[in-house]
């Protein structure tokens, strides 16, 4: 259940033209969903009345809720109303009284889930409100943020960056995080490792390939990115992995627009994308309909069959889906581009994702309607391992059938054998199959020896055992030292 304090940040509504209370403000706008930014711009706002879909009669929401303010203003709500409304999404809610404003239920296409207690909370300037979103008035140039699943424990990510770049040329960016209790500092709050953080269009949502190789944070949250196209540019970091939620693993970061020059000193002459105006029919601001709303996306692991097939619902296809596509990008290679596999017309909802084996990926799902609205969301991370019939043996090996081994076969060494395999620079990795005894292998690359003790049990299991690294391509020996050891495959871990 959510506190009092929880819920009081939480008030939404939908907008109902009326009178403005006072002279618009510029101020930042960021709706967070699950998995996918709703809105992200800075936008005109001011205070008004405000009504829910759902709702009889519109509401008043300009902070004299509750007697906060004296005189009437932009909140935090009647911002987040202005933003949708500019791009025809609608909200829902309740009214209480007692509070003297909304509750949300649903923003845009996030609606919440309290099985999974996913709920809306509002930030101003990266913290907590400590009441709801029409008592709470904004002032120019302030960044209120939305987010569903705000209080599930997760980390707030923020993106910080120089404004220009140069074309072609690596741009430093860092990553850090918050619990949103507190004004983000990038000079003080703690780095964030492993955000992939890459190039997004004026909406927030993945912009198209080729703009810019993405870059992933390090353990000190820098991230290095590199631009292809000159112009105004949006950047924008998002965790990999997901939460015990089943949402994201963190809060997606802030956007950060950078002008790309072509030469050094060039400029940009038109605004930067986060003051750009929504236009009419573009992906996600048709004034008629959203982007089509899918049932949380999944990747199915069959090992048996060696295929990874990807499965999702159409919630609301908006104008009607159009086609869809599925994207990957090689996980842990920093730069690596996002490829597109497969992708097909309006009635499917699942398909067979052909994925490189050897390496693991991360892959997106794209799906755009008839009025071109666009919605990308992350289906997650899947690794292919080499099957153990590629790899090269000598004496001392066998194949044999194994029903959970990738392709339902493994190959097994006595004490004694030794396999040996050329992998590309970078983390070997070895795909194995746990056996009813104990095993002991060692694994040298590069004149680096790792020695590693495979446990028994009633039930195999398949286990990931790294090799030392390697900084440049070259061979790497498996040899079996006791008992008898299962290769499913190898690749090379992130």
């Amino acid at each position: 259940m959510r506190s009092i304090a929880a819920t009081l940040g939480v008030a939404l509504s939908l907008l109902l033209p009326a009178a403005a209370a006072a002279a618009p403000t510029d101020v930042g706008v960021r709706i967070e969903g699950a998995g996918q930014t709703i809105f992200d711009r800075t936008i005109a706002v001011d205070g008004h009345d405000v009504r829910a879909s759902s709702d009889t009669q519109a509401r008043h929401c300009d902070g004299t809720n509750a007697g906060a303010s004296a005189t009437p203003g932009p909140t935090a709500t009647s911002a987040a109303v202005d933003a949708l409304s500019s791009i025809g999404q609608t909200f829902d809610g309740q009214w209480y009284p007692g509070f003297d404003d909304y509750f949300v239920t649903r923003l845009g296409s996030g609606s919440e889930d309290d099985d999974k207690g996913w709920w809306w909370g509002i930030l101003v300037n990266g913290a907590f409100t400590p009441v709801g979103g029409c008592q709470l008035q904004v002032h120019a140039d302030d960044q209120v943020l939305w987010v569903l699943d705000a209080f599930g424990s997760r980390r707030f990510l923020w993106l910080a960056g120089p404004r220009t770049a140069e074309l072609g040329q690596p741009l430093n960016v860092t990553v850090t995080s918050t619990d949103g209790n507190a004004t983000p500092n990038a000079a003080t709050d703690a780095r964030y490792a492993g955000a992939q953080v890459g190039p997004v269009d004026a909406n927030g949502l993945p912009a198209a390939a080729g703009i810019a190789d993405d870059g992933v944070s390090g353990a000190d949250g820098s991230a290095t990115v590199v631009f292809h196209q000159a112009g105004w540019q949006r950047l924008k970091a998002r965790a990999t992995g997901t939460a015990a939620s089943g949402d994201e693993a963190a809060v997606a970061s802030n956007s950060v627009d950078v002008c790309v020059e072509a030469t050094p000193g060039a400029g940009c002459d038109t605004p930067p994308p986060s003051r750009q105006a929504p236009p009419t029919g573009s992906a996600g601001t048709s004034a008629t309909s959203q982007a089509p709303r899918l049932g949380r996306p999944q990747l199915v692991l069959d090992a048996a069959r060696g295929r990874v097939t990807a499965a999702w619902t159409v919630l609301d296809a908006g104008a009607g889906v159009r086609d869809w596509s599925i994207l990957t990008q090689q996980a842990g290679l920093r730069g690596a581009r996002w490829v597109a596999r497969t992708g097909g017309g309006p009635d499917a909802t699942h398909a067979r994702v052909p994925l490189p084996a050897g390496v693991g990926s991360r892959v997106r799902l794209r799906m755009r309607d008839t009025a071109g609205h666009v919605v990308t969301l992350a289906l997650g991370s899947a690794f292919v391992p080499r099957d153990d019939r590629t790899l090269t043996t000598g004496r001392g090996w066998t194949r044999a059938h194994d029903g959970g081994a990738w392709l339902g076969t493994v190959t097994r060494g006595r004490p004694g054998a030794t396999l040996t395999t050329r992998f590309a620079a970078g983390r070997p990795l070895f795909v194995l199959r746990s056996g009813h005894a104990s095993a002991r292998l060692e694994l040298r690359a590069g004149g680096r020896v790792r020695r590693v003790t495979i446990a028994g049990g009633r039930t195999a299991k398949t286990l990931r055992v790294l090799a030392p690294a390697r900084s440049n391509a070259g061979s790497v020996a498996l040899t079996v030292l006791s008992g008898t050891v299962s290769v499913d495959g190898a690749g090379l871990g992130a």
